[in-house]
């Protein structure tokens, strides 16, 4: 069983809003806050590629034939070669790349590490590039500075 703080939750939430990724839900009669996810909507999904998601997001690195086992219940592709091509387009918005031992692996949380202790072979928009150069950049400039004045910036 999983327990977070509740001022975890709410930070997640708070960054999920920013990013129009949930919605909180009002109405009478609620004793407490509801919230309903987004994804879809803000990435402009449908039913298919937000099966495939799901699965990865809950399960982690897959194959063709797990995920069509796996996703039956929210979509019954028809073959494997439909839900490859679905992987596919989900790979050219970068949501999505190949792994290890022909499995798919989802990018919505970083690079993500597969059963094998391997990386995950996640090809980088230019943009993701940039950021991770830039973050390494100020932290070696953080280390500069507090070394010439003996005091953290964290």
């Amino acid at each position: 069983m999983v327990q977070y703080e509740e001022r975890t939750v709410e930070q997640a939430l708070e960054l999920l809003k920013t990013k129009h990724l949930v919605v909180r839900i009002s109405g009478a009669g609620h004793r407490v806050e509801k919230f309903g996810h987004r994804l879809g909507e803000t990435l402009n999904l449908g039913r298919r590629e937000m099966a495939l998601l799901c699965v990865l997001m809950l399960r982690g690195p897959q194959t063709v034939g797990e995920l069509r086992g796996r996703t039956e219940r929210m979509h019954d592709f028809a073959d494997l070669e439909e839900v490859e091509r679905v992987l596919e387009t989900l790979e050219k918005s970068a949501l999505v790349a190949r792994a290890s031992r022909g499995r798919w692996v989802q990018l919505l949380g970083g690079v993500v590490e597969v059963e094998d202790s391997q990386p995950a072979a996640v090809a980088r928009t230019p943009l993701e590039e940039r950021v991770t150069s830039l973050e390494r950049e100020i932290e070696r400039l953080k280390q500069q500075l507090q070394e010439k004045l003996g005091e953290s910036f964290d």
